[in-house]
């Protein structure tokens, strides 16, 4: 019977210090990892600084894993790398952080095809991508973006744009293709108003600054502007009293000669 019950509390005693050992394991925080050293490798032409601007990641700081995925999100963000890891160092004084970033190809040729109004040495002015930098796809979309808008700006709005890139990994070269077609000058030939009992439709023609052509007038449209002109017509109506003017619709009919007829109902 001692036996028994020596038996019994021994293993009482296991059962409690067990939980004992469960629960201080529970309360005690693991220890925070300070971070000792950042540094970075692989590049050899974006700027160091811009990189290290974009870690968050800094000497001194917790380490966190969830600083770590924001920190590689926030460098492909610049648009100069392919590919982004960060090794972890753990030592006895702290984390030791490498970010190793592997850059995208040079731009060794800027090519125009299809553009036949416009020479190919006014776009290279134009645009922000040079021969020699590092190959960046944000920066070929405003790139193309530029030379829509230019076009567009001279009255061929049906223009399109596109770029492509070939790529030479074994030279880390990049070819980038700007491919343009163009179409007729697009040109107003007739604006039509609809519906207009309170104002005459001289009068909202005279505040649109889309005109039609003219002997004096280029009569060139473009998407932006016209925009605009509606909410003029809108503004004209209620400088007018009439608060509760609507444009019901809008119809910008495009011609395969360039010519546009317009008609816009109140």
């Amino acid at each position: 019977m001692m036996k028994l019950s020596k038996l019994f509390w021994m293993v009482l005693m296991s059962l409690v210090l067990a939980i004992n050992n469960n629960i201080f394991a529970e309360d005690t925080p693991e220890l925070e990892k300070i971070i000792q050293r950042v540094s970075i490798e692989g590049h050899k032409t974006v700027n160091e600084s811009m990189i290290f601007a974009r870690i968050k990641s800094k000497v001194g700081k917790v380490y966190s894993k969830a600083d770590i995925d924001g920190d590689i999100k926030r460098l492909y963000e610049l648009g100069y790398f392919s590919k982004i890891s960060v090794d972890v160092d753990e030592t006895l004084d702290g984390i030791n952080l490498i970010y190793v970033v592997v850059e995208k190809p040079k731009i060794t040729e800027i090519v125009m095809e299809g553009n036949k109004k416009y020479t190919t040495k006014r776009f290279l002015k134009k645009i922000k991508s040079k021969v020699g930098q590092i190959l960046n796809d944000a920066q070929l979309v405003a790139d193309k973006v530029t030379i829509l808008d230019y076009y567009q700006s001279k009255g061929y709005e049906a223009t399109e744009v596109s770029y492509m890139t070939q790529i030479d990994e074994a030279s880390a070269s990049a070819l980038v293709i700007f491919k343009i077609v163009e179409h007729k000058k697009s040109k107003v030939k007739d604006i039509t108003i609809l519906g207009n009992q309170a104002i005459k439709g001289r009068k909202i023609l005279k505040v649109m600054k889309t005109k039609k052509r003219g002997f004096f007038r280029r009569g060139i449209f473009k998407e932006d502007q016209f925009d605009d002109d509606l909410n003029r017509i809108l503004n004209l109506y209620r400088s007018q009293g009439y608060i509760d003017v609507e444009i019901t619709s809008h119809d910008v009919k495009r011609m395969p000669s360039g010519e546009i007829f317009i008609d816009i109902a109140i």
